[in-house]
């Protein structure tokens, strides 16, 4: 909700923004319109259905589904033009390759079961005093 009583949703990145497919991307206004009639709003219906195919795509495409969730909206229209795409830069640099960091220092400092005994490679707990 801005200043004045607009109210958008799924990105608040979208408050203030037009575009040719979605207009102002503007639901109501908590001043004069009812919040339940908002999701009745047919740019609420199209927003709604486009970033439900944008994310459908990416569980069905992408490996770090499971960190972020689909994505998020407002960078697949910015990024890639439309809420029904994938990834983005964005997402590149957020979730993918922070992602890949910390899953390699895991694996640098986690022994696998059968090298528990081998001083040779750090444990979490050496790793933790410096050894």
């Amino acid at each position: 909700m801005d200043w004045a009583g607009n109210i958008s949703t799924f990105s608040p990145e979208l408050l203030g923004l037009k575009n040719a497919e979605y207009g102002d991307f503007l639901l109501g206004n908590i001043n004069r319109d009812h919040l339940v009639d908002m999701p009745r709003r047919e740019n609420f219906a199209r927003m709604l259905e486009d970033i439900e195919a944008g994310v459908a795509m990416c569980r069905d495409s992408c490996e770090y589904f499971s960190v972020c969730g689909g994505g998020e909206p407002v960078n697949k229209l910015a990024e890639n033009g439309t809420f029904i795409s994938t990834e983005t830069t964005y997402c590149r640099l957020t979730k993918m390759q922070a992602t890949d960091l910390v899953l390699d220092a895991l694996e640098r400092v986690q022994p696998s079961l059968s090298d528990q005994d081998n001083p040779s490679i750090p444990s979490i707990e050496t790793a933790a005093r410096g050894a």
